[in-house]
C-alpha cells in the first residue's frame, strides 16, 4: 500500500509546495479555485487576526497619545508655574540623587514627557557634567557617540563644564597610535577645546600623547579650577623619556586649585602651580616631588603614592613650604624613597601625616623623628602603617614621644611597644633616661587605633584607666580600636577568652566604659549586652565549679 504524498493536503488532496514538517499547511484558497471548507474558514480567521493586529497598533498610538494628555492634566509643574522655575525644581530634585549613570538625570527628565523633554533641554545646569568614555574599537558606536556628544554639548549653554573624557582601548591602532589615534579621537577633542573657556574641570584618562592633544582654544581656559590627568596604554611615562607629551593650553596659563597626576611628570603639566591647593600625585619620583613642593608655595593638602624607583639626591638645603597641613604618603618602592624625601623638607603647618610603606626599618624612624623636630609642627593626627620588625620598639617610643600634640593616634600592623599603655596610663615620660624633656605621654589622645597579633597582648587590666567615667586622668580618649591586623579574630573568639581569661571585674569596668558613651573595638566592637553576656557566662560557670568543689 503505497503512502501518501507528502505535497498533498491530507484534506482536501489538492497538491501544494510544502517545506519541510509543515504536513498540515493549508491549502492555498486565495485564488477562489480551492473547495476546501476548513482552509477558507482558517484564511477568513487570518484575515480577522490582521485587521485585529493593525486596529491594536492604532489603539496603542492613541494609547500613548492619551499618556502625553494625561501626564500633561495631572503635571503639577505644567501650564502652572513658568518654565524658568520648572527648571530650577529640575536641577534641585536631581543633584539631590545618586545615579548609577553618570548621564543619567538629564536622561530620565527627559524620559516623562514631551513637556519635561522640552524643559529638560532647555536646563544647562543639567547636562553641565560631561561624561563619556570613547570606544575606539568599533567605529559605528564611535560615530554615534559623537552624534550624542555634540547634542549634549549643545545644550549646555554658557555654563561652566565638568568634563570627564576616558580613551582606553587602542587595540586596533597598535602600529601607528600617534597618528591613527589623532586621527580617530581627533573630532571629540576638538569639540572638548572648542569649550576650554568654560572648563571649570577637566577629567583626562588617555594615552601619553592624546593628552598633549587638549590644547583649548584662542580663549584659552581661564575657569579652570579642577584638573586630572593620567596616563594609560604603552604610551604612558617613561622615567629616562626626554620627549615626554605635555599638557599646555594654547591661549593662557591656566590656574587651577585642584590636581590630580597619575603617570605623567609634573614639569610636563604647564600651569600656574602656585595656585595649586589640593594635589593628588601617583607614579611620581621623590625628586618630582620636592620639585612639585617647590612651586606649589600655596598647598594645602598633598598625596603622593606608588613611587617610582628612581635615584633619590639629598638637597643641600631642606625646602620650607609653610603652608601644607595635611600629607598622605604611601610608599612601596625599595629604597623607600617617599618616606626618605620627608628628610629633605620644612613643614611648620602640617597637621596631619599618614605614612604607609612596605617596612620600616631604624633609618626611616630616624627620618620621621628627624622631621617632626626639625619642622616643629603642631600634629593633630598621624596615620602609621607597615611591617615592622618588633626589635625597634624603642625606636617607636621615640616617635611617638615626638607626636604629644596628636589627637588621632593610628598604628596599623605596627607592633606596638610593650610599654605604651603603661606610659599611656601612668603619663610617663618613656625616655627620660635619654633626653630632659618633661613632656606628657599624648596628652592631648582622643582616638587610638593599634594591631594586637593575639587577645593576650590586649591591656585589659588598664584600659578601664585609660577611658571611661573612672579614667585616672583627663585625657580626652574616647575611642579606642584595638585590632587584629592581618591576624584573624572570630566573635565566638573574643567571647570565649572574656569568659575564660578576663576577670569579672575587669568586664564590670568595660561595661562602665561603654555605657559612658567610649566606643571600644576589641578586635569587634563590644557592646553592653554583649558584655553582660559574657558575664553571666563566667558567673554560671563559678556557681557550676562551686557545687563541684562542695560535692567532692
Amino acid at each position: 500500500m503505497s503512502q501518501p504524498s507528502t505535497d498533498l493536503c491530507l484534506l482536501c488532496q489538492k497538491h501544494e509546495k510544502m517545506k519541510g514538517f509543515e504536513t498540515y499547511r493549508p491549502c492555498d484558497a486565495t485564488n477562489g479555485r480551492s473547495n476546501c471548507l476548513t482552509c477558507h474558514k482558517y484564511a477568513e480567521l487570518r484575515l480577522r487576526i490582521a485587521a485585529a493586529e493593525a486596529h491594536l497598533k492604532v489603539l496603542w498610538e492613541e494609547h500613548e497619545q492619551m499618556r502625553t494628555i494625561l501626564n500633561k492634566a495631572h503635571d503639577p509643574m505644567s501650564g502652572r508655574v513658568p518654565p524658568e522655575i520648572t527648571s530650577y525644581i529640575f536641577d534641585l530634585a536631581f543633584k539631590q540623587k545618586t545615579w548609577h549613570h553618570p548621564n543619567g538625570v538629564p536622561l530620565a527628565a527627559g524620559a516623562i514627557c514631551k513637556k519635561w523633554r522640552e524643559v529638560s533641554h532647555g536646563t544647562p545646569l543639567l547636562w553641565a557634567d560631561v561624561n563619556i568614555v570613547i570606544d575606539g574599537d568599533r567605529p559605528k558606536r564611535r560615530a554615534i557617540q559623537l552624534e550624542l556628544f555634540q547634542q549634549w554639548l549643545s545644550r549646555t549653554g554658557l555654563i561652566p563644564l565638568t568634563i570627564n573624557i576616558s580613551i582606553d582601548s587602542l587595540n586596533n591602532y597598535s602600529d601607528h597610535p600617534e597618528h591613527q589615534c589623532s586621527a580617530v579621537f581627533g573630532p571629540f577633542i576638538q569639540l572638548i577645546n572648542e569649550s576650554s573657556s568654560r572648563w571649570r574641570s577637566l577629567a583626562v584618562r588617555a594615552p601619553g600623547f592624546l593628552v598633549s592633544e587638549f590644547k583649548g582654544s584662542f580663549e584659552g581656559a581661564p575657569i579652570l579650577r579642577n584638573l586630572s590627568i593620567e596616563a594609560v596604554g604603552r604610551q604612558q611615562l617613561a622615567a629616562q623619556d626626554q620627549q615626554a607629551p605635555e599638557f599646555r593650553v594654547d591661549m593662557g596659563i591656566p590656574t587651577p586649585e585642584r590636581v590630580s597626576i597619575s603617570n605623567y611628570l609634573p614639569t610636563s603639566v604647564h600651569i600656574d602651580w602656585s595656585g595649586v591647593t589640593h594635589l593628588t600625585a601617583t607614579n611620581i619620583s621623590a625628586m618630582d616631588c620636592i620639585g612639585v613642593l617647590s612651586m606649589a608655595t600655596r598647598l594645602i593638602c598633598c598625596n603622593f603614592s606608588d613611587f617610582r624607583d628612581a635615584p633619590f639626591l639629598s638637597q643641600p638645603a631642606p625646602i620650607v613650604h609653610r603652608r601644607l597641613a595635611r600629607l598622605n604618603i604611601d610608599d612601596d618602592s625599595y629604597n623607600s624613597a617617599g618616606v626618605k624625601l620627608l628628610g629633605s623638607v620644612i613643614l611648620p603647618n602640617l597637621e596631619h601625616l599618614s605614612v604607609l610603606t612596605g617596612e620600616w626599618d631604624i633609618f626611616l624612624y630616624d627620618v620621621l623623628a628627624s622631621f617632626l623636630e626639625r619642622s616643629s609642627c603642631q600634629l593633630t593626627s598621624f596615620r602609621g602603617a607597615s611591617t615592622c620588625d618588633r626589635n625597634n620598639q624603642d625606636k617607636m617610643l621615640r616617635l611617638i614621644q615626638h607626636l604629644s600634640s596628636v589627637e588621632e593616634l593610628s598604628l596599623e600592623d605596627m607592633p606596638v611597644p610593650r610599654d605604651f599603655f603603661r606610659y599611656l596610663v601612668h603619663d610617663a615620660n618613656p625616655i627620660t633616661a635619654v633626653t630632659d624633656m618633661k613632656e606628657d605621654f599624648l596628652p592631648n589622645l582622643k582616638s587610638l587605633v593599634c594591631s594586637v597579633s593575639n587577645l593576650e597582648q590586649i591591656p585589659w587590666n588598664l584600659l578601664s584607666k585609660l577611658m571611661g567615667p573612672l579614667s585616672r586622668r583627663s585625657r580626652p580618649l574616647q575611642y579606642i580600636n584595638i585590632n587584629p591586623g592581618s591576624y584573624y579574630f572570630g566573635g565566638d573568639d573574643l567571647f570565649s577568652y572574656l569568659r575564660d581569661k578576663v576577670d569579672n571585674a575587669i568586664i564590670r569596668c568595660l561595661i562602665g566604659i561603654v555605657s559612658s558613651g567610649a566606643k571600644l573595638l576589641l578586635p569587634l566592637r563590644l557592646r553592653k549586652s554583649d558584655l553582660l553576656i559574657a558575664l553571666n557566662e563566667q558567673h554560671d560557670g563559678e556557681e557550676e565549679t562551686d557545687k563541684e568543689t562542695e560535692e567532692d
